[in-house]
């Protein structure tokens, strides 16, 4: 049996509760990783196996730690981030830890790795008397909707669901894949997506009102078309509870949920989306040979990860239809407005997945600097659009026109902007630690403190210098630590 320790002791402790997921536990300037998750990530990624007081080990230097944990991420694995919350120091014992965070496929946000252009979609799946509920999440951008499948036809329609949303991850009530067994190959036989069994009294309708409701902000969901049926708040419920467990952070980004049906969009079965090849072709899965590559020439991932959508969703209704494609006419016979505005777009960040990350308090400097970049963009553009006549949409109100942003709005991003150009320097450092993120002469205050760090031995040998000569005291001399 291995020798303890109470470093081992902490991390069994730790481990307890993470039991599905690698642990990447924080050792000074290393994530090490013990027993079980060691001699399996050092096979996954060819890391060195050692061993710790009798356990086997394996570690990656934590600076280095996104390439390992996005190529753990597209294997399909769960990690949990354990870091040190303690200062380490002589005498003080036993570093304390916690995990800050449960990276997993379906949950992540941070661009390095994510597909640009595709959605990452967290689903979930639960079972109410009369239907399922089904809904999906991308928390990289808040987008957020939930259906209902009548149970006479909820097979095909979820088989169809599946296909059309490729979500990443799905947790699903663990009574469905047990009992409907022709359900549970549908999921299971989909390698790439990872599912997470979930006991049934976990799946509460009362529950899922109240975090849903305390998720928006509001004492009922009725603006949102939730209000009558408890089932369908099953599935977004336990999403958000997911989130709670993993993200470990407020969600202030995700501020509305859609609720869609059959009547939104026009229906294509799992096999016709695959022989279609909207999105990618039978041979390999790749987009090339698909209506997807023909079609896209957008110019942001925004841009792409929309056309996705609106293939992958036809519209049904007449009206929407024609207010779409009479955009598209109006920038068709504008050609050099059309040119001006891709200009604009191709310098255009990723707003929607920068936002998220501000949001959620996972934003570095460039990432703010990126956020300025955009708003200079979205006043040229709101420029263009004023002089074109073209109208803002927002696709989740079912395509409708909508009000452009109030002058009021448009004078608060202005300032934000000036507020951000001004406060940051030109190239910021990604870590917080590392300093050179405000620029000198934003804030005095900060200037003085940074005066005070760099040049304290010069500012010690001017007080000295003065106290000599009003003491008249030449050998006079100055103890410090």
């Amino acid at each position: 049996m291995a020798d303890s320790s109470p470093l081992i002791e902490q991390y069994r402790r730790i481990k307890k509760d993470y039991r599905d997921d690698v642990l990447f536990f924080r050792l000074g300037d290393f994530y090490e990783m013990f027993s079980e998750d060691a001699l399996e990530v050092s096979s996954l990624l060819n890391l060195t196996l050692t061993s710790r007081n009798g356990l086997p080990m394996c570690g990656i230097p934590y600076h280095a730690a996104r390439s390992y944990i996005g190529r753990l991420l597209r294997l399909g694995k769960n990690i949990a981030i354990c870091e040190q919350i303690s200062e380490p120091g002589k005498g003080k014992g036993l570093v304390e830890r916690e995990v800050v965070e449960v990276i997993t496929p379906g949950t992540i946000v941070d661009e390095e790795y994510l597909d640009k252009g595709s959605s990452n979609y967290l689903a979930a799946l639960a079972s109410g008397a009369k239907a399922l509920s089904f809904a999906y999440i991308d928390l990289s951008t808040g987008d957020f909707r939930t259906t209902l499948f009548p149970l006479e036809d909820a097979l095909e329609r979820l088989k169809r669901e599946l296909e059309r949303v490729q979500p990443r991850e799905l947790i699903v009530q663990e009574s469905l894949l047990e009992e409907w067994k022709e359900l549970a190959r549908s999921v299971l036989d989909r390698s790439a997506l990872v599912v997470n069994r979930w006991a049934d009294w976990l799946f509460d309708g009362q529950r899922s009102a109240e975090r849903l409701q305390r998720q928006f902000g509001t004492a009922n969901l009725r603006a949102f078309g939730l209000g009558d049926d408890p089932v369908v708040l099953l599935a977004p419920g336990a999403l958000l509870d997911y989130l709670d467990e993993t993200a470990k952070s407020v969600l202030p980004h995700v501020r509305a949920i859609v609720l869609y049906g059959d009547e939104d969009y026009v229906e294509i079965d799992e096999s016709s989306q695959r022989n279609l090849e909207l999105i990618r072709n039978l041979r390999d899965g790749d987009t090339k040979y698909s209506l997807l590559e023909v079609m896209d020439e957008s110019r942001t991932a925004m841009g792409r990860r929309l056309l996705k959508w609106r293939i992958l969703h036809p519209l049904r209704k007449i009206p929407q239809i024609e207010r779409r494609l009479q955009r598209v006419d109006l920038l068709y016979h504008d050609q050099a407005h059309l040119t001006a505005l891709r200009e604009i777009l191709a310098q255009a960040p990723d707003l929607e997945r920068l936002c998220s990350r501000v949001a959620m308090d996972r934003a570095h400097g460039k990432d703010l600097k990126a956020v300025a970049w955009a708003l200079g963009l979205y006043e040229k553009i709101e420029a263009l659009a004023d002089t074109v006549g073209l109208s803002f949409t927002d696709e989740g109100q079912d395509d409708d026109a909508v009000a452009p942003p109030s002058r009021e709005t448009l004078e608060k991003l202005q300032k934000l902007r000036q507020l951000l150009d001004r406060a940051l320097v030109d190239e910021p450092s990604i870590l917080l630690t590392e300093g050179n993120l405000i620029r000198k002469g934003f804030s005095p205050e900060l200037d003085n403190l940074l005066s005070l760090r760099d040049n304290g031995r010069q500012l010690l040998e001017a007080y000295l210098e003065e106290e000599r000569s009003l003491t008249g005291i030449n050998t006079l001399k100055i103890r410090y630590n």
